[in-house]
């Protein structure tokens, strides 16, 4: 470099070579610094230097007004000790920290309170397993429960023993005392559970033979009956009943007493008068009034025609007629009960077109709401009258 800056002036007066060139290329930034190698350079900086003197001189102008007043520096002065105070005053403040430590204080007596509890778990584990051994048979608890208070006491520093034996004493305890009672209290309910069912099936048995019960009365009749009374669903109706009086019974020798009750299955029926309903009575119970002259107050003593109001009629019953005090009751002489659907009133008259007749007696089953609608002087005159229908051959139907 200092080889090209020395050939340069020489190189001035005649024309520049290519080395020359080629030197002047690659030096081109370091010949700006040299004085001698730019001379026509140099006058671009010097444009520039008066600008640059500018803020120069305004800096030694400004200088002096740039100091600032003496409020100013009075403030500054007193922001620099707020300041410092400030710096100061944090320091009593750290102090207050420790007046925050009062709150673990207050958690320490917490801590002590999940210790008694797990003491007292302990305590009832060293009772137990002595308890069962030789007080088996007596359940009393009072007695480990005293034992146990004083065991807390002396397990309190004892901690590591609340892990194993804790769990196996407890569960031992339970299961002797609870494996005991359970035994007795399950072969009770057994018991009466294969009782219930018998009588549920002999009712079924007996239902669908509704027919043979009317041939079993000859024996003990007792079972026949219920199965009738247990077929369905009773409907209500009013037993209308008029006496033959020159019927097989009065021709037995031995006047008639006329005293009928009603009866169906294992229930019978006595006549309580037109404006109240029939009273129910057992069979066994109608049986031994049979020999009897009368069966209540109420009933139809010495009466040829008698009503039975508002009886209730199992589905598919069979009726059966006894006469108290006759010796020549049939009790396989039994008749449909159903009632009859043509009963109607007609001309404030009752009328039925399906009658049960027999050469004894003869029987309207009117349902109960139409001899509601017919009323006690309706019945009671078609009773009088003996219940006639064309049907029936008899000198006094009308």
């Amino acid at each position: 470099m200092s080889a090209l800056a020395v050939s340069s002036p020489a190189s001035a007066t005649g024309a520049p070579s290519a080395a020359h060139k080629l030197a002047q290329k690659f030096a081109a930034p370091t010949e700006t610094v040299l004085p001698s190698t730019a001379p026509a350079e140099t006058a671009k900086p010097k444009v520039a230097k008066p600008e640059a003197s500018k803020p120069s001189a305004a800096k030694t102008v400004a200088a002096p007004a740039e100091r600032p007043p003496l409020d100013y520096e009075m403030e500054m002065l007193r922001r620099a000790r707020a300041e410092r105070e400030a710096l100061s005053s944090p320091k009593p403040a750290a102090v207050t920290p420790p007046a925050a430590s009062p709150a673990p204080l207050a958690t320490k007596p917490a801590t002590p309170v999940p210790a008694p509890a797990a003491v007292a778990v302990t305590s009832p584990v060293a009772p137990p397993a002595n308890v069962p051994t030789p007080v088996a048979p007596a359940v009393s608890t009072p007695a480990p429960q005293p034992a146990a208070t004083i065991a807390v006491q002396i397990a309190v520093p004892a901690t590591p023993a609340l892990t194993a034996p804790a769990v196996a004493p407890a569960a031992s305890a339970v299961t002797a005392p609870s494996n005991a009672p359970p035994a007795p209290v399950a072969q009770a309910p057994v018991v009466p559970a294969p009782v219930v069912p018998p009588p549920a099936v002999k009712a079924a048995d007996v239902a669908p033979g509704a027919a043979p019960a009317a041939a079993k009365p000859a024996g003990p009749t007792p079972a026949a009956a219920p199965a009738i009374a247990a077929s369905g669903p009773a409907s209500r109706a009013s037993i209308l009943l008029a006496l033959e009086t020159s019927g097989a019974s009065s021709k037995s020798g031995t006047s008639p007493s006329f005293d009928p009750i009603v009866c169906m299955g294992e229930v019978c029926f006595v006549s309580a008068g037109l404006n109240a309903d029939a009273v129910k009575l057992s069979k066994g119970d109608a049986l031994k009034l049979k020999t009897t002259t009368e069966a209540s107050p109420d009933a139809c003593k010495d009466k040829v025609a008698c009503v039975f109001r508002n009886v209730a009629i199992p589905a598919g019953a069979q009726l059966n007629v006894i006469e108290l005090g006759s010796a020549s009751h049939d009790p396989s002489r039994t008749s449909d009960a159903a009632p009859d659907t043509t009963c109607k009133v007609s001309d404030s008259s009752l009328m039925c077109d399906n009658p049960i007749a027999t050469a004894d007696f003869r029987i309207w089953v009117v349902p109960e709401e139409t001899a509601r609608s017919a009323g006690v002087q309706a019945i009671e005159d078609v009773v009088a009258d003996g219940l006639p229908h064309v049907d029936v051959a008899r000198s006094t139907d009308k």
